[in-house]
């Protein structure tokens, strides 16, 4: 994260887009996992399990937040602007009160971390991204 900071500080040259490619590549299964895990909640897991996950996308979510904002602002395009700012809201807001806020909440989260994570690759690896899809 550190390394991250200093790209943004220095301009980053031509070694943004491997500390971005390296901010997604080690936990990328991972954060996949996590976000899709979340995404197929059907029935309510409980409380526990609602925390731990959205404590597990919190955290994927804060170093992939900050991998966009190495990004220069022309480039993050609409969804990674997008996400920045939902990002922002999502994590000062914290779930809504009720049942139904802490069980959507990780959802929300994770359609961020998605959209932050993609962010990411598209800028990190276009080639390889684009031919992946």
């Amino acid at each position: 994260m550190n390394q991250l900071k200093h790209a943004k500080a220095d301009g980053g040259g031509g070694g943004v887009e491997a500390l971005l490619a390296e901010a997604v590549g080690p936990a990328e299964d991972h954060v996949e996992a996590s976000v899709r895990q979340a995404m197929e909640i059907r029935d309510n897991p409980g409380p526990q399990a609602l925390a731990l996950l959205a404590d597990d996308l919190i955290a994927h979510g804060a170093t992939l937040a900050a991998a966009v904002k190495v990004v220069p602002v022309e480039e993050r395009g609409d969804r990674g602007r997008t996400a920045l700012e939902r990002w922002k809201q999502l994590t000062e807001a914290g779930p809504a009160d009720g049942p139904l806020g802490t069980w959507s909440y990780p959802r929300l989260l994770a359609i961020c971390v998605r959209d932050l994570m993609t962010t990411v690759r598209e800028h990190s690896r276009p080639a390889d991204w684009a031919a992946a899809r």
